[in-house]
């Protein structure tokens, strides 16, 4: 169901002038809980280590969703990892698979508002959108089952449960 205009320039929302473009980067994240694989204080899993950066999707492994996502995005995932942890009923270690497009995309049309020096937009970035949703189906099941496959043996198998997906521009 879309909204109405009225109803977007009741929200606060303004048409786009015609002589503004918006340029945003794209950028998906999902985290997976890693189960088969088991990390102590003695030996935990180190992020860098075991990180893989590419020009789309790259990706790591950790016990720390916030300090994967500091390698991956320079930034963290959530505001309080423990809070996180418990309201995602979640354990470590996890890995994170982030997708993104090394290019800017650009919106021309639909409704801007500016909010907490943040420039929110409706019916802006649709295709950005949809492609960055492409690209992570395919590139993430790839490096999940590529994962799995390789960290899993007949006695232990390594599985990848409950992606926690954070999309948007970056």
């Amino acid at each position: 169901m879309s909204l109405t205009n009225y109803a977007l320039e009741k929200m606060g929302f303004e048409l786009i002038p015609p002589d503004v473009t918006i340029e945003a980067n794209f950028r998906s994240l999902n985290v997976y809980e890693v189960q088969g694989i088991v990390s102590d204080k003695k030996s935990p899993l180190d992020p860098a280590a075991l990180m893989r950066k590419d020009i789309e999707v790259s990706f790591s492994l950790g016990d720390s969703v916030n300090e994967i996502c500091r390698l991956l995005t320079d930034d963290d995932f959530a505001d309080d990892e423990d809070k996180w942890r418990s309201e995602s009923k979640s354990t470590p270690p996890y890995l994170i698979v982030l997708s993104e497009f090394p290019e800017k995309a650009i919106c021309s049309h639909g409704y801007w508002q500016h909010a907490n020096d943040e420039i929110v937009t409706h019916d802006c970035f649709t295709e950005a959108k949809e492609a960055l949703q492409k690209l992570e189906n395919q590139k993430t099941a790839v490096v999940v089952a590529a994962l799995s496959a390789l960290l899993s043996n007949d006695q232990k198998p390594v599985v990848f449960a409950g992606s926690r997906n954070g999309v948007g521009p970056s």
